[in-house]
């Protein structure tokens, strides 16, 4: 049981599907998909992701402890240090970077400012405005940028529509999951968390990113002609707009749930697609 706790200091499943889009923009920006190198790549993301997830908890861990979702993470639950979590953290991240500079001088410094931008700017931005869910799409699309410019130091039209895509679809996944943790956001002092003063930014942005990731999805489709591709894409795109705008109507936690496995869904099969050709 604890070395499972210590596992959820890494957040698998986000550091996984972060490192996953990496490696698709690495192959959008027609880089050579050899094994030895396609690992690690994708393993110099996922340490950084990994890295980053552990510093958050860190720095957040009194927030943590508020919050009925985190209030029995290891920091925050003080049965491990945070300055150790501080450690753990930048070492990670260090040898992330180290490892990209391998392929990318500049993928190296995109990591580390990846890392900052995430713990630095966006985490305090949590707790002074809603807008930080904003500024928090641009570290969670950059890994995107950084595994393309493995590749090449220039970045291909593909490839920077995929970034694109990565930064647009957390809007409405940032909001289904601000519906559903609203009570535990609230607790912890953030910004975040959906409620009728900020119910018109949610409506807003969501409506703006589902007509800005349909059309990102058929610019994509130019530079890549597999219809069968671009219809699965297509069509866990609309279930996923679909889902979302239910959520915001309805504002159930059972809608946040459909929302966010039908988004995570959506970028699973595109990422997917992509890398199979």
């Amino acid at each position: 049981m604890r070395g499972f706790s210590f596992l959820s200091l890494f957040k698998m499943k986000i550091s996984l599907l972060v490192s996953l889009s990496a490696f698709t923009g690495y192959v959008l920006n027609e880089g050579e998909v050899e094994p030895v190198r396609a690992f690690i790549i994708f393993m110099s993301v996922f340490l950084s992701s990994c890295g980053a997830s552990i510093l958050n908890q860190a720095i957040e861990r009194y927030e943590d402890s508020l919050m009925e979702r985190t209030r029995t993470r290891l920091f925050a639950s003080s049965r491990l240090s945070h300055r150790l979590g501080y450690i753990i953290g930048c070492l990670l991240c260090g040898i992330s970077a180290l490892m990209l500079g391998h392929f990318s001088t500049t993928a190296s410094v995109l990591s580390l400012i990846t890392c900052f931008l995430y713990n630095f700017v966006y985490t305090p931005l949590k707790k002074k405005t809603v807008w930080a869910l904003i500024v928090g799409t641009l570290p969670g699309s950059l890994p995107v940028l950084g595994g393309a410019l493995c590749a090449s130091p220039v970045v291909t039209d593909p490839a920077f529509l995929l970034f694109l895509i990565v930064a647009f679809w957390q809007i409405p996944h940032f909001t289904a999951l601000s519906v559903f943790f609203k009570d535990d956001y609230e607790r912890a002092g953030f910004k975040i968390g959906f409620n009728e003063k900020n119910k018109k930014f949610f409506l807003i942005w969501v409506m703006l990113s589902g007509l800005v990731l349909i059309w990102l999805n058929f610019q994509l489709l130019i530079f890549n002609r597999n219809f069968i591709s671009f219809f699965l894409v297509s069509l866990t795109l609309l279930s996923s707009l679909i889902a979302s705008a239910h959520l915001i109507f309805t504002l159930s936690k059972e809608a946040s749930c459909n929302a966010v496995k039908n988004l995570s869904l959506f970028l699973t099969v595109l990422f997917v697609t992509v890398i199979v050709g």
